[in-house]
């Protein structure tokens, strides 16, 4: 598993991604990235998951 930090244009908080296996990027490289609306965990900035806020 590895975690990816990303900065989103227009964005001000940095979103966690993780993907499965070894990924090795460089910093600042930009990359594109998707995943189905079902997959998706949303948490705010105190840890706590938005779909119980």
């Amino acid at each position: 598993m590895t975690n990816v930090y990303l900065q989103v244009e227009g964005a001000e908080d940095t979103v966690v991604i993780k993907i499965g296996g070894v990924q090795n990027f460089d910093k600042g490289q930009t990359v594109r990235v998707s995943a189905a609306p079902d997959k998706l965990h949303l948490f705010n900035s105190e840890g706590r998951s938005l779909l119980y806020i």
